[in-house]
């Protein structure tokens, strides 16, 4: 059977009301049951054979072989009574496989009502659908009680044969006989026609019979045809009215033929005379019966229809010219249009029909088949027909019936097949019950399939046997039955749930819910619903369960919140027994592992009334009786056991004889784990009762399981918490760290004997007074208010603290404060560790004091430095001028020697002074390093050029050898910083060798794609040098030994800075020395390759003359040399002058003439430069250009006196050309230079790049326009602001205003500046208004606003 196909339960009363004739055969052919109107038949027959009691019709030939007809049960049969009246049954067989049974299923076949009533049935015997019942009906109506319309039309056929067969009776013969002679004149008459015609013999002898029995309504037709076959003497049978002598008339069907002798000779003419009255009464009924049941037809169908199989010809009512969209006429062959139009696949089921009426095998039909439309569409037709006429072995001569267009209920039944399965399906799958049952005796009425399922009791005690229901409700809700009767009276309808027992002793929960039906205003039946809420009831209680478990879990855990230590056993103890008593364990327990010894013990224990208890004998059990437990603990799983008993059976004897002894008969143990650490099981106990957990026990079980392991953690912290706390008191007691416990209100609660030392105090000077007030001033009682404050708000910190003990003596403390908390995390003060460090504090001062000596020392070296090179710069300052002015008007050798001895000593003091200046340079990280393109040949040329005068005039052998054609044309890095190298280490060479050789040379190391490395090496002949000098690292001012800076002269500086400036370069230097024999000294250095493009640009314009002419300019030197010397280059070039010796002098001079330029010295009498350049500027408001000329050259000094107020700064001793390409750029805004001086100029490099800013913008010119509009309004002024709050001496919001700027340096790439303004922003605070300070923020105002200059003409 398809699992998917609905299944039905046929029971039997379902057969009763669909097959009433239906009868069940055994294997052995015996009745098993019958139908309720085939017993009505025959009686009761079961047990009795169905041989005795039937035969088969047709098939023809067959018997009743079961195995045969379990397989047939597509075929009809008939089957007819072994009985007098021979009743004809038709209908199939269905055979039962699993009962072994076979039915059939069918019905008899009676021709009349009359027949119908002989075997004591009626219509209603029936089943409602059976098509017999369609035609009995059809009879019955039409009063046709004594005789079936096939059987009358029988009849009447035979007594038409009989009339004809009792011609030749006798004169007794019921009918009239007549003789005549050739006349036609009777001769004789018998009783027969006498009675017919109430004439005497005497009456008719010698008269014509036309004459005795013709009236006025005779047909005279059917008289004509007589006498014309009369005188031919032919035979003639006619029907006619023939008269009586009482002028009444019958119906007379007459017969006559010529009667011949043996020769052939006319004797006389037989008459035979049948009154056929009756037969044309009856006639006349069936003709009106027929119109009658034509009417019904066609009021039935859409078609009545007749066929005689005689002719082969088939007539249609009217309505069928409408019906299907068919057109004919008279000539039509209604037959052959009508079988035209049937549906292909349904054409045989009208052949085989036809021919089963052919073979006399049926004589009535019902047909359903598809036909084609005239428009195309397909039409369903039922075509129902009788047989009306038959001959005399019982083969239809002519059938009626009709065609009904079912189109539309084939659709609906369609749509109700599919609503059927539907609903069937529905049913079939339904878990609940629907059900009705009749009011108010409850009897059943409908139950849907699954009653049977829910209740355990079959569909026929349901309907009816109204006590199920009470018989099957859980005794203890019974009352549930009357609250519904109560209900349903008061409210109409119920909702109930109760319990029931099923007969499988099943206990289920349903809900019932009903509504009380009207019809007419009364209450008919109750219509309901029974839903199994078993589940939904094992829910609620697991859930009311689960419920309380929780409440018991809540309760417990509250007991362990802020527990004394000592309460925690016998809290657990009482814990176990309410989770044992909640979940009906006899026995709960807790057993700690000790998985180091392979062992585990019980260390609590709750056993419920008259359960043993075992603790004492489960201490140290080996954990090798239980692995199946450990490792299903180690997982982290419960480990449990539903039935101690099969143990043995699931291999287990081990546990099985450790749990038996104890009675248990089962448990569970859920595993007690803290993260990854197993630390020992809960386990409980049933001994009276197996009991299985649910999940969701084991579930609040875990969580007990893990409340016990916060507990035992609890009090695990707990005593190492007092452990450690003993341990750091031991601790803090030798570290000799003094500790105080003070309350809220600083009242000290503890002090350790440390502190008490420390203080100068008892500790029982302590306890209960206020720390603050036993131990500080009034103004450090300020400070630990606020301390106490943090501590209020969980801050910890640290600080120190100067005590005054009681004797007078002062200690400092270093003290560690944080909150102080309890177990429940409430702040009850805080606490301090005191260490003493009076004596760090006295090393920390005694290292102050040193820095500030070490400072000073520093301070006083550069004053040095500064005085030294003002001291040499300003008689250098003469000497160099003048001796420039000499050499222009030297008469002879003589002089000319003179002057150049003058200029050597002031080149090589000037030598001295670049080397401090430099020095300087280097010691305070300033020096810088340039990267520009230069030709390397040229620069070692030069540079040996230089020297190669001194070399020769000692007699040395001086060359250049070995310099590398690899090495590239041009490379990128500081030319001056490498000759200046050069010079040193040859300068060093030459003036250390008496004799011999000093060679350069330049080799090539190594190269990439972008860089090459290069080495110098210097090598002379000289003195040499001690190789512990050289390991030295030639400290500044130190030469090998003093007898040397007396022989050869010198700072001691040459080497230190040039290996510093090797390093700063990014190169290393080499020295191998031999005392005596002489030194070589290598530098390496890696420089990138560079290209024409990358050369600085050489410019060797001249001063225009006249533009400087006539321009007047204030020299103001309190050294009279110094005024001689600027005036006369002045002078020279035409320009006028005015000297000044002091400050109030060139203020005098600037208030009293129209000055054009400024030459200010900056130290002098009375009124230095300085002071005088803040008069000019301040109140003059002359913005005339200074510039400073100082013998001060130290790095600094430039940015420092551009931040009073001057415009430049020119270091004395100076250059003709230097003081002229100063006052033409000042003046006439332009660098050139004069004739006949070349130099390297570095190319001009831009203040600021908008590189950054462009590849953020993508092309957005509203963007770069918006950021360099920003830069004026913000940045701008930012650093205005922030001059403001520096002149101001708000040095921390100059800070502010510095960084807040530095972003849009950076991003502007202003670089000259780059590394200043983070200078600033890490300095202010400290320096203030240091002078490097004052230069810094002076700088950045003078470069922020020649960018901001630049960016107005970049974005016109």
């Amino acid at each position: 059977m398809n699992k998917n196909e609905p299944h039905i339960d046929l029971k039997k009363k379902h057969l009763d009301r669909t097959f009433p004739f239906h009868f069940a055969i055994s294997k052995d052919k015996k009745i098993l049951f019958l139908g309720p109107s085939l017993f009505k038949m025959l009686g009761d027959v079961k047990g009795k054979s169905v041989d005795d009691l039937f035969f088969i019709e047709r098939p023809k030939e067959t018997d009743f072989d079961l195995d045969l007809w379990s397989k047939s049960s597509s075929k009809t049969f008939l089957l007819k009574r072994n009985a007098e009246n021979a009743t004809l049954f038709r209908g199939q067989f269905e055979y039962f496989e699993e009962q072994e049974l076979l039915v059939f299923l069918g019905s008899p076949w009676f021709s009349s009502i009359e027949e119908l009533v002989s075997n004591d049935l009626s219509i209603s015997d029936f089943a409602a659908l059976d098509p017999l019942v369609d035609l009995l009906h059809l009879i019955k109506n039409q009063e046709l009680v004594t005789a079936d319309l096939k059987e009358l039309i029988e009849t009447i056929s035979h007594q038409k044969e009989s009339l004809e067969n009792l011609s030749y009776v006798a004169s007794a013969n019921l009918d009239g006989i007549i003789y005549t002679d050739a006349e036609g004149i009777i001769t004789y008459a018998n009783e027969g026609y006498l009675r017919q015609t109430q004439y005497d013999l005497s009456e008719m002898i010698g008269k014509d019979p036309i004459e005795i029995g013709r009236g006025k309504e005779t047909q005279k037709e059917e008289l004509k045809k007589m006498l014309e076959s009369f005188f031919k003497k032919e035979p003639y049978k006619v029907e006619l009215k023939h008269y009586k002598k009482d002028g009444t008339w019958f119906w007379a069907r007459v017969n006559g033929q010529a009667v011949l002798d043996k020769k052939g000779e006319f004797l006389h003419y037989f008459t035979l005379v049948e009154d056929v009255t009756e037969e044309k009464i009856s006639k006349n009924k069936i003709q009106e019966f027929e119109e009658t049941f034509r009417q019904v037809l066609e009021f039935s169908g859409d078609n009545v229809w007749e066929h005689d199989f005689r002719t082969n010809k088939t007539s249609f009512s009217n309505k069928a010219k409408n019906f299907l969209g068919l057109k004919f006429d008279q000539s039509t062959n209604l037959e052959e249009v009508w079988y035209s139009h049937i549906f292909q696949e349904d054409y045989p089921i009208l052949v085989e029909n036809d021919l089963k009426y052919k073979r006399g095998e049926i004589s009535s039909h019902q047909l359903e088949y598809r036909m084609l439309h005239e428009d195309g569409s397909i039409k369903w037709v039922k075509d129902r027909g009788i047989v009306i006429e038959k001959d005399p072995n019982g083969i239809p001569l002519k059938i009626i019936g009709t065609h009904s267009d079912i189109t539309e209920q084939k659709n609906a039944e369609k749509e109700l097949i599919s609503l059927n399965k539907k609903l069937g399906s529905v049913l079939n799958e339904l878990k609940d019950v629907i059900w009705s049952v009749s009011y108010p005796d409850l009897s059943g009425i409908f139950f849907t399939p699954s009653a049977e399922d829910l209740f355990e009791l079959d569909m026929d005690t349901l309907m009816e046997d109204t006590s199920w229901r009470r018989k099957i409700i859980h005794s203890e809700d019974l009352h549930v039955l009357d609250t519904i009767l109560e209900e349903v009276q008061e409210n109409k309808e119920y909702i109930q749930e109760y319990r029931i027992i099923t007969p499988s002793k099943k206990l289920k929960w349903v809900q019932e819910k009903g509504k009380l039906i009207f019809e007419d205003g009364k209450p008919v039946r109750i219509n309901g619903i029974l839903v199994d809420i078993s589940e939904r009831k094992k829910t609620e209680a697991l859930l009311e369960n689960q419920e309380k478990l929780k409440n018991i879990l809540i309760d417990i855990s509250s007991t362990y919140i802020n527990i004394d230590l000592d309460e925690v056993d016998t809290s657990i103890n009482a814990s176990l027994k309410k989770i044992g008593e909640f979940v009906n364990a006899d026995r709960a327990y807790i057993f700690s592992y000790d998985l180091t010894a392979h062992t585990c013990s019980c260390t609590h224990e709750w056993c419920g009334p008259g359960i043993s208890r075992e603790i004492e004998n489960t201490q140290d059990v080996p954990l090798e009786y239980v692995p199946q437990w450990l490792d299903a603990h180690s997982q982290g799983q419960p480990f449990s056991v539903k039935d101690v008993s099969k143990l043995k059976e699931m291999g287990l004897d081990g546990l099985y004889e450790i749990l038996e002894p104890q009675g248990i008969k089962s448990l569970i143990a859920i595993p007690m784990m803290f993260k990854e650490e197993l630390m020992g099981f809960v386990g409980f106990d049933s001994v009276n009762n197996q009991h299985t957990y649910s999940q969701k026990e084991i579930e609040l079980l875990f969580v007990f399981a893990q409340m016990l392991v916060n507990v035992q953690k609890r009090k695990q912290s707990e005593m190492r918490l007092f452990q450690q706390e003993e341990k750091f008191r031991n601790i803090i007691s030798n570290m000799n760290l003094g500790l105080l416990e003070v309350d809220l209100n600083e009242h000290v609660l503890h002090a350790n004997q440390t502190f008490c030392q420390m203080a100068g105090y008892e500790l029982e000077d302590f306890i209960g007074r206020k720390a603050t007030d036993l131990l500080l001033n009034e103004s450090d009682k300020e400070k630990l208010l606020i301390k106490s404050e943090s501590r209020r708000r969980g801050i910890s910190d640290s600080y120190e603290l100067k005590y005054k003990r009681p004797n007078g003596e002062y200690r400092w403390w270093f003290i560690s404060g944080a909150p102080n908390y309890n177990d429940k995390n409430e702040l009850i003060g805080s606490i301090g560790i005191h260490l003493d460090i009076t004596d760090q504090k006295r090393l920390e001062e005694e290292l102050i004091r040193q820095r500030e000596e070490a400072e000073k020392s520093k301070r006083a070296k550069e004053t040095f430095f500064a005085n030294m090179s003002h001291e040499i710069r300003t008689p250098m300052n003469a000497i160099v001028g003048m001796g420039e002015q000499l050499a222009k008007s030297a008469q002879n050798d003589q002089q000319n020697k003179y002057i150049k001895a003058i200029q050597d000593s002031a080149n090589h003091l000037m030598v001295i002074i670049k080397d401090i200046l430099d020095l300087s340079k280097l010691e305070a990280g300033k020096m810088t390093i340039e990267a520009i393109g230069f030709k390397p040949k040229d620069v070692i040329e030069h540079t040996f050029g230089m020297m190669k005068a001194k070399a020769e005039s000692k007699g040395l052998d001086y060359d250049i050898i070995n310099y590398d054609s690899r090495i590239n044309d041009i490379l990128i890095g500081d030319p001056i910083r490498i000759s200046q190298i050069l010079l040193n280490l040859l300068s060093n060479a030459i003036k250390f060798t008496e004799k011999g050789k000093v060679v350069l040379q330049c080799h090539f190391i190594s190269e990439t794609k972008n860089e090459q490395e290069i080495k110098f090496t210097v090598i002379d002949t000289g003195i040499g040098m001690e190789d512990s000098f050289v390991k030295s690292n030639f400290e500044k001012y130190v030469q090998e030994d003093t007898t040397i800076t007396r022989k050869f002269g010198g700072t001691g500086l040459g080497l230190s800075i040039s290996k510093e400036l090797v390093q700063l370069m990014g190169g290393h230097m080499q020295i191998e020395s031999q005392k005596g024999l002489g030194t070589i000294v290598s530098v390496n250095f890696k420089f990138q390759k560079g290209q024409e493009s990358d050369l600085p640009i050489e410019d060797s314009t001249s001063i225009n003359q006249a533009l400087l002419k006539g321009k007047k300019i204030l020299v103001v030197d309190d050294n009279e040399f110094n005024r001689l010397v600027a005036t006369t280059i002045l002078e020279q070039n035409e320009m006028l002058t005015i000297t000044a010796k002091n400050g109030e002098e060139a203020i005098r001079a600037a208030k009293d003439h129209s000055l054009d330029l400024i030459l200010m010295d900056v130290q002098m009498p009375v009124m230095d430069g300085i002071m005088a350049t803040k008069v000019i500027r301040e109140e003059l408001q002359s913005k005339i250009p200074i510039v400073a000329l100082t013998a001060f050259a130290m790095k600094g000094d430039r940015e420092k006196y551009l931040s009073l107020g001057m415009d430049d700064f020119l270091a004395k001793p100076f250059q003709e050309k230097d003081l002229l390409n100063l006052i033409s750029r000042l003046l006439i805004g332009s660098q050139p230079e004069i004739t006949n001086f070349t130099d390297v100029v570095a190319p001009s490099k831009s203040l600021f790049s908008l590189e950054e800013l462009e590849n953020i913008a993508r092309g957005n010119t509203e963007f770069m326009d918006k950021m360099i509009q920003l830069f004026h309004t913000s940045v701008m002024v930012s650093a205005e602001q922030a001059m403001k709050e520096f002149e101001k001496g708000d040095f921390d919001q100059v800070r502010k205003l510095v960084h807040k700027i530095k972003p849009s340096i950076k991003m502007l790439k202003i670089q000259e500046i780059s590394e200043e303004v983070i200078e600033i922003e890490k300095e202010i605070v400290e320096q203030q208004k240091s002078e490097r300070m004052i230069y810094l923020m002076n700088h950045l105002d003078q470069v922020l606003h020649l960018v901001a200059k630049d960016l107005k003409s970049t974005n016109k």
